[in-house]
């Protein structure tokens, strides 16, 4: 029955149609399930900042090595030591080049290639972050999820020790009865279900349509089949009809195998598969040779066509104890009537026929041992406008308004005969897909036992339990074919007066028939497994009567009870709520990669200086090496502010974790300042100084500087020498002894000469004058503004990064310069 929405499970489960181990699935709430994709892609934008940062580690490392380097790549060098996201450092890049182009030479070639590899960086990563979703389902439309086990198993009606079939041949218990009438009550429920669903998503005929299609829950929202016209496999004493009353044929109908998995929805690994198979042939036959007419007492008429080989037990007039099929004259105004007879084959060991069912055998024209027989006998009372050569509706016999009252003095056509004979065989077969064993063509009661023949393991055996008991109670046509008020397509158009139907309207109705055997045995495939319409108390009148202990035992017997309990939970369901499905594997490959790009992200510089430590410590001494962690941490934004500031009276630099600068040491740092003429920023610095001793140390001194005359000592007011406190600089002549040959230019600078060198500046600002070791005046503007010592012109620019002993900082030596506002504001402070 299809009632109530089917329970949905939430949590981890196995998907197998894929491959263990990306058959795992999460099944969340659509909420739930964004967040995560929202984490997700977060990551990965993460991650693509990540991997752009190693990529401009290696990018900065290349530059630091290499030699006769200009402004340029200094900046560059900063730029990929600066890390940056792709995409900012591709912006820094087009800034770059439109600074420099008209400057220096091939900067197209030296800055817009990184760009391009930023920018494709960056867009890389966000299309990942993305379609990075696609580890889960689409959050609307149908999703594949399992049901939550409800009531599982086969359903049985009445006491647990009897069957349907024993139910059915007892009638006058009351109790059993009411078994009966419940059992009707749920099977005619599913079957308007089956048939309103079949016209829904089986496009067989133009006149099929319903205005609200039930929604699939099935795994497959049809399974599929083909039709073809075959010849008639009825030829002793009958034909089948055609167009016009002519020859005609059968029309075959196969599923051809069909996957328990796959197809079916019963969600299981290929060694645990099953295939089942159906197939029909059916056929409009001529059954006027058995036709037989009777009249009772009381006047009432009944044509029927004797199909049985024997009497039935019935109290039937003896004229009509072979007759399963037959029809009142004169009963039909306007209506669609529809009796059925169905036979099942023959079963193997079992007596003849009377021990299946009670039936009794078919004529010899329709007995068969290997399918099961179903006959239809359609009386139709419907009224054409034209005449209809289609064998199942064949009428040519015209009408007027003195015969029916419907035909409103239009000229129409009634069935010739009063009612015409529909013969259906049907045939199933089940296949273990692991061994390629099938158990060929059978009837539904032989299945069960070639089960046993075909190798099957203890799962493989519950599902072709459950497919024939499936098949048994849903599957069939003799209990999905035409009844008194429904399963006609030309009756859902009209049940007085229609137009001329299809010229192959009889295979029409077939493929309808067959179509709804289909829908109602996938319903009963999901009710196998959960019946949330069933209601435990027992409230309900179908409730109350079913039974499921004595099928749940027959599993307990032949030792497949946790295979049965297994299976329960492993029906695959279609569902439109709201629900995501997430590949776990895929999901966690994902975050894998993530989490790999941004740990190397993190360990690389570290890794590497670890490296480098163990070639020096194995002898193997790289130049390069050097210089590239010293760039590295020279171009570093933190060590490059900490250059900036040394020059504002701040020192006593150390270095702290992480390899952040730190100091102890207080003090006012002026604001930072425009030059005027330059348009360029900078805080305001004081000379820098490097003294590099014999044994390759370096002594570096900050602050405003002034030479004592009387002892010829370079006295710094605010000097300090990182990373100690403030302490006095060595004596001139020791300098120039330190200095080597670039301090035969360094002079002793008066007060007097100072004075004088401040009114020079003052008169002729843009003048840079040096005084050298032949003691012309030539005193530079900020030297003297900042009474610092001159440096001969024999000294040269170092731009290497160098590291200060003692201190774990670098900085680069710089030839001092001041800004004119500098100096001015030195003067004050002096005055």
């Amino acid at each position: 029955m299809v009632a109530n929405e089917t329970s949905i499970y939430y949590g981890l489960w196995n998907n197998h149609d894929e491959q263990f181990p990306f058959s795992l699935t999460l099944t969340v709430p659509t909420k739930t399930g964004n967040y995560i994709i929202a984490a997700l892609s977060a990551l990965v934008a993460w991650a693509g900042i990540a991997f752009s940062g190693i990529v401009a580690y290696f990018l900065h490392q290349y530059f630091a090595a290499r030699k006769n380097k200009d402004v340029l790549d200094l900046q560059l060098q900063v730029l990929f030591r600066s890390e940056s996201g792709a995409l900012e450092s591709a912006f820094e890049g087009v800034k770059l080049y439109w600074a420099w182009k008209n400057i220096s030479k091939r900067v197209w070639w030296r800055i817009v290639p990184f760009s391009i590899l930023a920018a494709i960086l960056w867009a890389t990563f966000i299309i990942g972050s993305v379609l990075v979703a696609n580890v889960a389902s689409d959050g609307y439309g149908d999703v594949f999820v399992t049901a939550v086990p409800e009531h599982c198993g086969d359903v049985g009606f009445g006491a647990g020790e009897l069957t349907a079939a024993e139910i059915n041949s007892v009638e006058n218990d009351s109790s059993l009865r009411a078994s009966r009438s419940a059992y009707e009550s749920w099977f005619r429920h599913n079957l308007r279900w089956a048939r309103t669903y079949s016209q829904a998503h089986y496009a067989i005929s133009r006149l099929a349509g319903t205005s609200s299609p039930p929604a699939s829950r099935s795994r497959q929202i049809t399974l599929p089949y083909a039709a073809e016209e075959v010849d008639c496999p009825w030829t002793i004493d009958t034909r089948c009809l055609g167009v016009n009353n002519t020859d005609g044929p059968a029309l075959h109908l196969d599923t051809g195998l069909l996957d328990s998995h796959a197809d079916l929805g019963i969600n299981a690994p290929r060694r645990e598969r099953v295939q089942i198979r159906k197939t029909a042939t059916c056929g409009v036959v001529d059954t006027s040779k058995w036709d037989v007419r009777y009249t009772s007492e009381s006047n009432i008429t009944l044509i029927g066509t004797e199909l049985l080989a024997e009497n039935q037990t019935r109290l039937y007039p003896p004229e009509f104890r072979k007759v399963p099929l037959f029809h009142q004259v004169n009963a039909v105004q306007g209506i669609i009537m529809v009796m059925k007879f169905w036979h099942y084959a023959k079963v193997e060991g079992r007596n003849e026929w009377g021990g299946q069912t009670g039936r009794i055998p078919l004529i010899p024209t329709f007995q068969t041992d290997d399918f099961d027989m179903s006959f239809f006998a359609v009386a139709t009372g419907i009224i054409f406008y034209e005449k209809v050569y289609d064998p199942l509706y064949f009428a040519t016999h015209g009408v007027d308004s003195q015969i029916s009252s419907n035909v409103n003095g239009q000229h129409a056509y009634l069935s010739n005969r009063m009612y015409n004979t529909v013969a259906c065989q049907e045939a199933y077969e089940i296949c273990n897909p692991g061994t390629g064993k099938c158990s060929g063509l059978v009837g539904i009661l032989e299945l069960p036992r070639k089960v046993l023949d075909l190798g099957f393991n203890n799962h493989q055996q519950v599902t072709a339990r459950r497919l024939v008991q499936n098949m048994y109670w849903g599957g069939q046509i003799s209990l999905n074919g035409p009844e008194s008020t429904s399963g006609l397509l030309m009756q859902e158009q009209s049940a007085i007066l229609s137009a001329d139907p299809a010229e192959n309207q009889w295979q029409l109705e077939v493929q309808y028939w067959f179509a709804t055997c289909l829908s109602h045995f996938q319903n009963m495939i999901l009710d196998w497994s959960s019946k949330p319409w069933l209601d435990p108390s027992g409230n309900d009148t179908i409730s109350q009567h079913i039974n499921m202990t004595r099928l749940d035992t027959a599993y307990r017997e032949v030792n497949i009870l946790p295979e049965f309990k297994e299976q329960c939970r492993n029906t695959i369901i279609r569902t439109s709520a709201s629900v995501q499905n997430f590949n776990v594997t895929a999901t966690l490959l994902v975050l894998c990669l993530i989490f790999a790009i941004i740990g190397a992200k993190l360990v690389l510089s570290t890794v590497v200086e670890f490296l480098r430590k163990r070639k020096r410590a194995g002898g193997l001494v790289d130049p390069k090496a050097v210089d590239k962690a010293i760039a590295r941490d020279a171009d570093d934004k933190y060590q490059l502010l900490r250059m900036a500031l040394e020059g504002t009276r701040i020192g006593g630099w150390e270095m702290g974790p992480f390899g952040m600068p730190v100091t102890k040491e207080g003090a006012e740092i002026l604001p930072p300042q425009r030059d005027p003429v330059r348009k360029l920023a900078r805080y305001p610095t004081f000379p820098m100084y490097s003294v590099v001793s014999k044994d390759g140390g370096v002594e570096v001194f900050h602050g405003k500087s002034q030479v004592d005359s009387r002892t010829s000592t370079l006295v710094c007011s605010n000097m300090t020498a990182s990373p100690t406190a403030s302490v006095s600089p060595p004596p001139m002549s020791s300098l120039r002894d330190r200095l080597g040959q670039h301090g035969t230019g360094l002079q002793v600078v008066s007060e007097t000469e100072l004075e004088d060198g401040r009114r020079s500046v003052s008169n002729t600002p843009s003048q840079e004058t040096l005084r050298d070791g032949s003691g012309n005046s030539t005193a530079s503007q900020e030297a003297l503004a900042n009474r610092t010592p001159s440096f001969s012109g024999t000294s040269t620019l170092n731009w290497e990064p160098t590291r200060v002993r003692g201190f774990p900082g670098v900085r680069r030596p710089v030839r001092a310069e001041t800004w004119t506002s500098t100096a001015r504001t030195l003067r004050n402070e002096e005055r």
